[in-house]
């Protein structure tokens, strides 16, 4: 699809599932997010998706990660509500359906005054988020604090 924007932060983030099935998920900048998934393995069209949804646990979301945990559930990590949160929300059913927005980590507290959150990558390993952050205060500048962060939790 096309989308009409100066914005250049609705890249797509696209993941194949452990039962070969791929999803996609863009066009999303502090907006609602979009989803479309396969429903055949290794599909050879565009044909072979379903119709683009927008999970509602999803609003407000940029910079979407998948990830999969020991019993197949599908996450889907996002940047949210106005650049402050990291969320992630769930599907139990290959993408069909998807939980409210869980927040893994709130930018705001601390020494950040307008924090800019951005996801360095996810990996669920024996059902243990490990999730890297960057922390930007402000917006350019010499001036800008930066900081990186590491965040371990279990579900």
């Amino acid at each position: 699809g096309t989308i009409n924007t100066s914005d250049t932060h609705f890249a797509p983030s696209l993941w194949c599932d452990k039962a070969d099935k791929l999803h996609l998920a863009y066009g999303c900048h502090i907006s609602q997010m979009r989803y479309k998934h396969s429903h055949t393995l290794k599909p050879a069209s565009i044909a072979d998706w379903s119709t683009e949804d927008s999970p509602s646990g999803a609003s407000l979301a940029t910079y979407p990660i998948f990830a999969n945990d020991n019993e197949n559930r599908l996450y889907l990590f996002f940047r949210g509500n106005a650049i402050r949160y990291h969320s992630y929300i769930v599907s139990t059913d290959g993408g069909d359906s998807w939980s409210a927005a869980t927040t893994v980590w709130d930018a705001q507290p601390g020494s950040f005054s307008n924090p800019s959150a951005y996801c360095g990558g996810v990996i669920i390993w024996d059902n243990v988020i490990h999730y890297c952050v960057t922390c930007l205060d402000g917006y350019g500048g010499a001036n800008q604090a930066k900081a990186m962060g590491y965040i371990r939790g279990a579900f």
